[in-house]
């Protein structure tokens, strides 16, 4: 009893030095930061026979806090530039060839300037449809929603308490290069930052407040992972920040990295927004859940071609 309280107390001593630092301007990612980033995507043919296969890219946006001032340039050829419908996400495609049990490769080298968000004005946003990651009209999530809100909470009171029964609920763990839904965030002991996020846009959009997810890699860090967020638009059409994963592991004490509800800092590259969408890869349109790793598309069938990315950054 003793030690669990000891415990808490360390990681509640620890959250509020960590808003006082931010507060004070002392961490790196409250205030704006230019990058050099590379992003390497990893190919690997598991199969005994040579394969030709579509890389799908994602280019990072162009948003009012964050700006690509140089390229991207990549180490192979592209196809123009391309942007998708739903969400205006941008991306390249590459045809790459590799021969049996081949790895390879893929560069896209890009200058980035990145600013701490904290809201932006946003005149509408479309609220979403039921899709396979997003289940705003599911009977369980409608009735959490409601609970949760049942003192008649609205706007950012509402988005917080919906925030925080999401940091409540669920666990940190098991972390997927794809996206766990709102209803497998529910169902299982533990998700990732994507299951976060995806529970709490479907409760906010069962709540009449529609958003996106947020989807890229941290940079600025020794180690850069992928990461996903919300966005949350509220009535008076401010475009709310949420991270509920980092903000569960803050409170535990287990990350020293930025976001909480209202604020994300500049560690955090974005790639891509929303999930479940189509693009255009050759001749077809394919689905897919996010722009975050690169996609592969094989023509031919099968999945013997993986791929991973990494991201290495250097703040200037």
């Amino acid at each position: 009893m003793l030690i669990d309280f000891m415990a808490n107390a360390r990681r509640q001593l620890a959250n509020m030095w960590r808003r006082v630092s931010e507060a004070c301007g002392w961490p790196f990612y409250t205030h704006p930061q230019t990058y050099d980033v590379q992003y390497v995507a990893r190919l690997s043919n598991r199969s005994a026979l040579s394969k030709t296969v579509w890389l799908v890219l994602p280019v990072p946006p162009e948003t009012p806090c964050q700006h690509v001032s140089s390229g991207p340039e990549f180490d192979v050829e592209t196809s123009g530039l391309q942007t998708e419908q739903m969400y205006n996400n941008r991306y390249v495609t590459a045809q790459v060839t590799l021969d049996a049990q081949q790895e390879k490769k893929i560069t896209q080298s890009f200058r980035i300037r990145i600013k701490p968000n904290s809201s932006l004005p946003q005149s509408s946003s479309r609220m979403p449809e039921d899709t396979a990651h997003l289940h705003p009209h599911d009977k369980n999530i409608m009735d959490i929603s409601t609970k949760i809100l049942s003192s008649g909470q609205r706007g950012l009171e509402a988005v917080k308490a919906l925030n925080g029964y999401v940091i409540d609920r669920l666990q940190y763990g098991d972390p997927i290069d794809g996206l766990y839904s709102d209803l497998e965030a529910l169902e299982r002991p533990r998700v990732d930052c994507g299951g976060f996020s995806t529970l709490l846009i479907s409760l906010c959009a069962a709540a009449g407040m529609p958003g996106r997810l947020a989807c890229g890699f941290w940079v600025g860090h020794q180690k850069n992972d992928m990461h996903a967020w919300a966005e949350i638009l509220t009535p008076d059409n401010v475009l709310v920040p949420v991270d509920p994963s980092i903000e569960k592991l803050s409170m535990e004490g287990r990350t020293s990295k930025s976001g909480r509800l209202g604020s994300v800092g500049s560690d955090r590259l974005v790639l891509s927004y929303g999930c479940d969408f189509l693009i255009a890869v050759g001749d077809r349109r394919v689905e897919v859940d996010i722009l975050q790793h690169p996609v592969v598309v094989d023509e031919a069938g099968g999945n013997d071609v993986r791929v991973h990315a990494t991201v290495t950054s250097k703040i200037l």
